[in-house]
């Protein structure tokens, strides 16, 4: 009787997962598929707000196709992330395309560049509205 009531509290905690369904006993991944490998592109360069280095409480995001897919700390006025940071498994999969910069949510310029997987060097200037 104990091992039926684990065996239900674990199909409970699969049913949990996100994205994760449950069929014929097997985890399948959602209607979606698998996604691709995606080779990351390495984005390094300095950070200015408002024309000076922003405190090391700030973090640059990268953006694409509305998702977060890389954010690192700034120290000593840079910053360095890969894009994807995490290649996903399961969908919403990182396609490339165009990458936007945010800085605690402000917005960055270049405003967009086109992935491609390599190093890059490039600076942001960011724009924090008010105050």
């Amino acid at each position: 009787m104990k091992l039926g009531v684990l065996a239900a509290l674990a199909l409970v905690g699969l049913a949990l997962v996100p994205g994760l369904t449950q069929g014929d006993g097997l985890i399948v991944p959602p209607a979606g598929g698998y996604c691709g490998f995606m080779v990351p592109a390495t984005y390094d360069g300095e950070v200015w707000l408002r024309g000076i280095p922003p405190a090391r409480a700030y973090v640059v995001t990268a953006w694409a196709d509305g998702h977060a897919w890389s954010s690192a700390l700034v120290k000593d006025g840079r910053y360095v992330l890969d894009v994807p940071g995490v290649v996903a498994g399961f969908p919403p999969c990182f396609e490339g395309g165009s990458i936007t910069f945010t800085a605690n949510g402000y917005p960055c310029w270049p405003r967009t560049l086109t992935f491609s997987p390599s190093l890059h060097d490039v600076d942001v200037l960011c724009v924090q509205r008010g105050g």
